[in-house]
């Protein structure tokens, strides 16, 4: 609706207008909006007025007044130039419904257009009018001038000149020092406009507030905003606050309508020894010396704070209801508005969604509410306590001894096994009787319970023997492995003795008898240590077992096939082998480190259902070989947070694996809390408490924290570390026993836990918790370091990178080899950089300017460039030459599996971890890759069905494909022993000693320890033969099936007797079929009359057609019809122009035929040979003399294993 000219002349009668200034000039405010993105479309101000009865053109003629009379209604802004208009015409819209509210009060203003104001009627009961404004024009304090104008030319007032623009000459606040701004972030930001959450509720008694403040010489305002203070550095964990108050920063005299508020900054610091009344008199003088300054303010700050009347108008009987409407969208992280209302004092809190989470929200008002009331009853700030609760699950059942539990389960799963490692078992009797001789051997060496032992095994049988005999016993065993080798570990604090396994027998090194004793058993690991070297974690016997027989999500059960993948000396390894062992379950664990690939398919071949997957373990495994993992039951991960994409891969691919997030330290043994996930909405949380553990969210007073606030983590329960009370990260709590020390920054919502940071510079690195501020002392307390900075980079692979500069003559080459020696390698960076200047002296960080320069080798051929491109991917911005070491230019072992799974998903071939890192470099994996066998040319394949126990792996003869294997499937698939048959056409080579040599590589990393048993078929044999002759002097078990050695003897053997004599049965093979099948084709037609001649001629015509198929058929017996029986010739072409030479001793199986032409004396110069009959000949021993053929062999396995 627009104005009359009639009511114009009326309304303009009544003005008294003031001459206008020249040269409007911005506001602080107006100049702030207009720098940031979008001003058009946010910064909307709406109010709701609901009146009784109004008389809508008065209404219209008193909003057209207030536009001619105030500058600031009529200004418009081009190009960032502001512009006040004589006249601006305000249009008054009609809406039919108050649906309409959200869509017409928070349109977008085309500030280009004056006036940047609005005004709706909604004629109704009550009528309601809506107004907005632009912030450009328009602010909070505006309002109360606005409406008491307004209201007053409702009614037909006279009023003086309005002022005209001016804006005071304000200095910009200093931005130098500045602190950062309390963060409860629990999500992350948005750029640009946010959606805005509003929570309004009371406070408390406005005049028990305000008698607090008279109290103690201040305004109410000063008393709330010390109590703010102190809540948000509480809650925040922060010493130091900075809010900006919103100020007015206009007269009283002679209001103005317009933008002039400014942001005042207020820096407080907190100091929680102090009392509240020294708090507010610090925060009195610090406001008034913030509003002397009469700059606006636009340094990050906590929140923005208004301490406004409530928005009612002047006298105006018609109005019986105003609300200031809410933004859709937010502008800052928070905005405290604080009200009077009658006898109460009221807050509106708006807050970004993407800021905080609701419970935060909600928390953080709750929490001051609380706070008031504690202050006004004359608590001290030190004393404060929230509304907070400790998380705790109570363990259900009583936790019996570890030696007690173990002889449980042997008694009742005895023949069980307890362990598989590639063609070795131990059963729970064994391992009981192994680990029984090994503890009466430690008890006669001298060592009591109490004690500390280190284990120095990496065999994983022989290991695991060595800790249950030291657990049962009661004493504290210390493991070693790579990443804490025994020269570190024996330095890092006392242990009674050493414990090694060689060439079959114990070694005890019992040198420290005298070492302390500690009466309670378990065992010790370390972690990143406050000097550089690693702090001990002492974990007892009761916390083992408590975890071991945890109930809930991470529950193993007795039949469960536990993967043992982790590290001795991560605490992985601690849930891996006790859930396993004291649950009955069976242990499986790698004979060799195995790559992604070969992992994949370890866990399919020995059916794991339960594996602990570190996050990088995880997320490979998801990348490359998901399906691999398709035959579990329960998928544990932690380590660093989960990635929610690989998790949501992982749920979409197998619904029917449980997949756990598992969260915990190694100080409160292993796992702590766990999220079962089911579907992904973002972040995943870390969970609740398993059984008989607790988390205690605290803030830095140590007062428990509400749900939505995030604390520091002090971890409780069965599982806290042993300590002398000397340790400072342990402290014992009257109602919650011991709790640890996390360092880790969480909150809680809907009862989930949630990760969000750490209070130092604490990292993930590898697997182990790495403080980066130690790393940097122990390279600065090298003798050629000057200075150093280390941080973890994540892009685009996580890596630790060391900065270093060093002194004149020094070499990067000896500051390695020193950090290699004195450090574990949980502490060494993978990538060290050396820069003229590190550090500048004031601290800060120079420029980045690599100073080495490197002659870069260039690839010699396409699949070299191939194999760099994806080194230099992986380790970018990295460069690399050909024949650059991985490992030296900042690779490190997840990340060499992420490269190998890569080099195998490009090339399609197959190469094995231990061939990556025997020569880390682009030109040998070209070689590596160039020589391996396609990847879906599988050379295992599973005879028997049997996956636990030792192994036989059985060489075939023929072809060597898959014709020979399934014929040996049939043979032996009833022996209730492991054989495997290894498929040799998958073997590239150009003779049969390179052959042979191939596959005693691959043997001897399939099965790297303890003898080997190797059985070859026919042709097969002699390959057999010449692969355990190179792998003498190792202990090779051979037994071959008819097999001829290739003397000349036995080439003649198989040219003119074998070969020829396979060739005619095969050949009366086909004629037999030849004459079934004519035969067949002849009945078929026999029904019909062969009397008429054209039918007689078509049969005999069908006849001869199959008749000369058939012949051509037989004519080609011997030749290749595939490529699979081309490779067969090669290799049998291969084995006639080798020469068998000595080798090891040798079982024969041997049919009736060849014994008859002297098969045991052509090997007998050439080895010591065992003869076993069985009847039949070449072509049918393994078919119509099946079941004596399997009693010979079980004959031979059962000989060899009990030697």
């Amino acid at each position: 609706m627009s104005i009359s000219p009639a009511m114009f002349d009326v309304v303009k009668a009544r003005l008294a207008v003031a001459p206008a200034a020249t040269a409007p000039q911005l506001s602080a405010t107006q100049a702030h909006l207009l720098a940031a993105p979008a001003p058009d479309a946010a910064h909307v101000l709406a109010v709701e007025l609901r009146f009784a009865r109004l008389d809508v053109s008065r209404l219209e003629a008193a909003l057209h007044t207030m536009v001619e009379r105030h500058d600031a209604l009529r200004m418009d802004f081009c190009g960032g130039q502001l512009r006040i208009a004589p006249r601006a015409n305000l249009r008054v819209e009609r809406c039919a419904s108050l649906a309409a509210r959200e869509a017409f009060c928070f349109a977008p203003f085309d500030i280009a257009s004056a006036p940047l104001m609005r005004a709706a009627v909604v004629v109704g009961d009550p009528l309601v009018v809506w107004l907005c404004w632009h912030h450009l024009i328009f602010d909070g304090w505006s309002y109360q001038v606005f409406v008491d104008e307004l209201a007053r030319l409702y009614r037909g007032a006279l009023l003086p000149p309005a002022p005209r623009w001016t804006v005071a000459s304000e200095r910009a606040a200093a931005l130098a020092a500045t602190p950062s701004p309390v963060d409860f972030a629990t999500r992350r930001r948005q750029v640009g406009l946010r959606p805005l959450r509003r929570l309004r509720d009371a406070l408390g008694d406005a005049a028990q507030i305000e008698a607090a403040a008279r109290k103690l010489g201040v305004s109410s305002f000063e008393w709330l905003l010390a109590s703010l203070a102190l809540l948000f550095s509480r809650l925040g964990d922060a010493l130091c606050v900075r809010f900006h108050i919103a100020d007015s920063n206009r007269s009283r005299a002679a209001p103005m309508v317009g933008p002039l508020s400014r942001r005042v900054g207020v820096e407080l610091a907190i100091d929680d020894s102090a009392s509240f009344a020294d708090l507010v008199a610090a925060t009195s003088a610090r406001l008034a010396a913030a509003l002397r300054e009469h700059g606006d303010d636009a340094s990050p700050a906590s929140a923005t704070i208004a301490f406004q009347n409530a928005p009612t108008a002047a006298p105006w009987p018609e109005l019986i209801g105003a609300e200031a409407l809410p933004a859709p969208t937010a502008t800052v992280d928070h905005l405290l508005t604080l009200q009077v209302r009658g006898a109460a004092l009221d807050v509106r809190w708006d807050t970004a969604r993407d800021t905080i989470s609701d419970a935060t929200a909600t928390s953080l008002l709750r929490a001051w509410q609380q706070l008031l009331t504690q202050l006004l009853a004359g608590r001290e700030p030190r004393d404060i306590e929230w509304a907070g609760r400790a998380l705790a699950t109570p363990h259900p059942a009583p936790i019996p001894g570890l030696a007690e539990r173990f002889e449980a389960i042997v008694a009742e799963r005895g023949t069980e096994s307890a362990l598989v490692c590639g063609d070795r078992s131990l059963s729970y009797r064994d391992l009981d009787e192994l680990s029984g001789a090994l503890m009466r051997r430690l008890t006669e060496a001298g060592i009591r319970p109490g004690q500390a032992v280190l284990v120095d095994i990496e065999a994983p049988l022989a290991y695991l023997v060595a800790i249950v005999a030291l657990a049962r016993l009661g004493m504290i065993y210390v493991p070693c492995d790579a990443q804490h080798p025994r020269r570190l570990v024996e330095s890092w604090g006392d242990v009674a003795a050493a414990l090694t396994h060689a060439s079959g027998d114990w070694v005890i090194e019992s040198n420290h008898l005298q070492a302390r004793c500690d009466l309670r058993g378990g065992y010790r690991m370390y972690t990143s240590g406050s000097t550089g070297a690693p702090k001990p974690a002492r974990i007892s016997e009761r916390s083992i077992v408590q975890l071991a027989l945890m109930a809930g999500v991470t529950a193993v059960r007795s039949n469960d096939r536990m993967a043992m993948i982790a590290p001795v000396g991560f605490d992985a390894s601690t849930f891996e082998i006790w859930a396993t062992l004291l649950n009955g379950a069976t242990l499986i664990a790698p004979a060799q480190r195995l790559s992604a690939a070969a992992l994949a398919d370890w866990i399919e071949a020995q059916r794991i259902s339960v594996a602990f997957l570190g996050s990088g373990w995880f997320e490979l495994l998801v990348d490359f070989h998901l399906q691999a993992l398709r035959g579990m039951r329960l998928v544990l991960s932690g380590g660093e947070v989960m990635s929610p994409a690989h998790a949501a891969r992982f749920l979409a691919a197998l619904p029917a694996v449980r997949l756990v997030n598992v969260y915990g330290p190694t100080e409160n043994t292993t796992f702590t809390t766990a999220y079962p996930l089911s579907r992904i909405d973002g972040p995943i949380p870390l969970g609740a408490p398993l059984p008989g553990r607790s988390v205690l969210l605290l803030d830095r007073c140590g007062r428990l924290l509400p749900p939505g606030i995030v604390g520091e983590a002090w971890l409780g329960g069965d599982g806290v570390m042993l300590t002398d009370g000397d340790e400072p990260r342990v402290r014992q709590d009257a109602g919650h026993g011991a709790l640890y020390r996390s360092g880790d920054r969480l909150w809680l919502e809907n009862g989930e836990l949630h990760f969000a940071g750490r209070i130092d510079r604490q990292v993930k690195w590898r697997g182990f918790r790495v403080h980066l501020d130690h790393v940097e002392a122990a390279l600065r307390a090298d003798p050629d370091v000057r200075a150093a900075r280390v941080d973890l980079m994540r892009v685009p692979d996580v890596r630790l990178v060391a900065e270093v500069e060093l002194h004149d003559g020094a070499e990067l080459s000896a500051v390695r080899q020193r950090m290699a020696v004195r450090w574990p390698a949980t502490m060494l960076p993978s990538d060290y950089r050396v820069r003229a200047k590190a550090m500048l002296p004031s601290g800060k960080r120079a420029r980045r300017e690599q100073v080495d320069t490197v002659a870069m080798a260039a690839p010699l051929s396409p699949m070299e460039a191939e194999v760099l491109a994806v080194l230099q991917q992986a380790l970018a911005p990295v460069t690399m030459a050909a024949d650059d070491d991985f490992y030296e230019r900042g690779g490190h072992s997840l990340l060499a599996l992420r490269v190998l799974s890569e080099l195998m998903r490009r090339f399609e071939r197959r190469i094995e971890i231990a061939e990556f890192n025997a020569a880390p470099n682009a030109r040998a994996l070209a070689r590596c890759l160039a020589a391996a066998a396609p990847r879906g040319d599988e050379l295992y394949v599973d005879l028997t069905g049997v996956t636990d126990g030792p192994a036989a792996y059985l060489i075939p003869g023929g072809h060597g494909g898959d014709a020979e294997l399934a014929l040996y499937r049939a043979a032996f698939g009833a022996l209730p022993i492991r054989l495997i048959g290894v498929r040799i056409v998958s073997l590239d080579a150009a003779t049969l000693g390179e052959r042979a040599r191939l596959l005693a590589q691959r043997l001897a990393q399939r099965s790297p320890s303890g003898p080997l048993r190797i059985v070859g078929e026919c042709i097969g044999g002699v390959l057999a033969q010449e692969a355990a002759r190179l792998l003498s002097p190792r202990r090779v078990d051979l037994l071959l099936l008819d097999t001829w050695p290739m003397t000349d003897a036995g080439v003649a053997h198989y040219t003119g007797r074998v070969r020829p004599r396979q060739l005619r049965r095969e050949a009366w093979r086909l004629r037999r079929l030849a004459i079934q099948d004519l035969a067949r084709v002849f009945i078929a037609h026999c029904n019909r009359s062969l009397l008429r001649s054209s039918y007689r001629n078509d049969v005999l015509g069908t006849l001869w057609r199959v008749a000369q198929a058939w012949k051509a058929q037989i004519a080609d017996v011997g030749a290749p019809r595939s490529a699979s029986d081309a490779r067969g010739a090669e290799v049998a072409a291969q084995a006639l122009a080798h020469r068998t030479a000595p080798g090891p001793a040798l079982t024969l199986i041997a049919p009736r035929h060849s014994r008859r032409h002297q098969i045991a004396a052509a090997w007998q110069p050439l080895a010591e040979v065992r003869q076993w009959p069985v009847p039949g000949d070449h072509s049918n021993y393994l078919r119509r003399f099946a079941a004596q053929t399997r009693t010979a062999v079980m004959a031979w396995w059962e000989m060899r294993w009990q030697r």
